[in-house]
């Protein structure tokens, strides 16, 4: 009889296991399957964002993507005497009326002119040349008029600034001589002096002094070290959803692309909005009409930032905030077809308010729309594909 139990009991734990063999997989896909729907149905779901108003100023990252001429030699006019004076040293901006020199006596100016003076100019000289040499003696302060003959007017203020940088019997001078100015073709910074004191002047046509290189292009460009981390994120940024349209309605423009074989990172073209302001290294730089580029005034300026043979410069576009501006994810921004929109959660409902993007600014958007404090930014999923007057 205890046999007949004991094979009676192996029979039902046989069965048991066999059963348990059958169902466990069962149970464990049921639970796995479980777990999959939570996790997705979490992916789902949409996150409220506090609403930050825009305050102050708003800067925009940016690059400058610049060109650059080939160094400037200053040579020597004709002059001569011994230097007594070395005015400036590496680093220097050399302006129009900088002081360069005092040779024997006689402080040498710099003079940004579209030529150098080719020989003495007197009374009854007419022609270009006057007339820069007008224009050079009225921002020194003496009164040449603004013609180009020369007349008992412009030998007077040639006599006043003759008398000024240290002329002897200034009141005497006839002519205008050009071993009194240092000619440059463009306000440029100092690299090398190459003026000794107490030895004679440098034989005219010898280079004296070496300047930077000058700016001539300069272009607005995605700010370089966002392109490359959103490259290496994403190659195709553009197309994510919820990207920040620019404020004219299309893509944004700051979005880098990248280049399929190289691997390089191409910096798209930037174009700042008329109430933004180019700034570098704390000085605003003009551009122009277009707002893609740096004016020609603008390109002056840049070449005397130190900052010479960069092929990419760091810089901002500044605007003052306004009221009605709000600071929000750049996720949150939906663009469908001309029109932009927001969602948000006000007292428990979720509303569609109309919102005009303003500036792009590492990964937010500033935009204009009518947000409350108390609102919440609602950022969908990128599986959810939202439109605006969604209902």
């Amino acid at each position: 009889m205890g046999r007949k139990m004991t094979e009676k009991s192996a029979s039902r734990v046989l069965a048991y296991g066999l059963a348990a063999w059958i169902t466990a997989p069962v149970v464990l896909f049921a639970v796995l399957t479980t777990q999959v729907l939570t996790a997705a149905d979490i992916e789902q779901k949409p996150i409220y964002v506090a609403a930050m108003k825009a305050e102050g100023s708003l800067n925009r990252p940016i690059s400058l993507s610049v060109r650059w001429s080939a160094p400037l030699e200053v040579v020597a006019p004709a002059w001569n005497g011994l230097v007594q004076q070395v005015l400036v040293k590496p680093g220097d901006v050399l302006k129009d009326g900088t002081p360069v020199v005092t040779v024997s006596g006689v402080k040498i100016l710099a003079a940004v002119m579209e030529y150098p003076l080719a020989r003495p100019l007197s009374s009854g000289d007419v022609g270009p040349s006057v007339r820069m040499l007008s224009a050079y003696l009225n921002a020194r302060g003496q009164d040449a008029g603004p013609g180009d003959r020369f007349d008992d007017r412009m030998l007077a203020a040639v006599r006043g600034y003759a008398a000024e940088i240290g002329v002897e019997h200034s009141n005497e001078v006839t002519a205008f001589d050009p071993g009194w100015v240092l000619y440059v073709a463009s306000e440029r910074t100092v690299t090398e002096v190459e003026l000794t004191v107490a030895t004679p002047v440098p034989n005219q046509g010898t280079t004296v002094m070496r300047l930077a290189p000058q700016a001539t292009e300069a272009v607005l460009v995605a700010d370089g070290a966002q392109a490359e981390e959103t490259t290496s994120e994403n190659n195709n940024a553009d197309e994510s959803a919820g990207a920040a349209p620019s404020p004219d309605g299309n893509p944004p423009d700051d979005n880098p692309s990248s280049d399929a074989e190289s691997g390089a990172v191409s910096l798209a073209p930037v174009t700042a909005s008329p109430a933004e302001e180019l700034i570098i290294g704390g000085e605003p730089i003009p551009l122009d009409d277009t707002r893609t580029r740096v004016s020609d005034e603008g390109l002056s300026l840049l070449s005397t930032l130190g900052s010479a043979t960069a092929d990419i410069l760091a810089a901002n576009l500044v605007q003052d905030a306004s009221d009605g501006q709000w600071l929000v994810p750049a996720a949150s921004l939906i663009s469908s077809g001309a029109d932009s929109c927001v969602f948000v959660q006000r007292v428990g409902k979720q509303m569609e308010l109309d919102a005009t993007a303003i500036v792009s600014i590492s990964g937010k958007v500033a935009i204009k729309a009518p947000i409350r404090r108390d609102d919440k930014i609602v950022v969908f999923p990128l599986q959810k594909k939202m439109t605006c007057d969604s209902s």
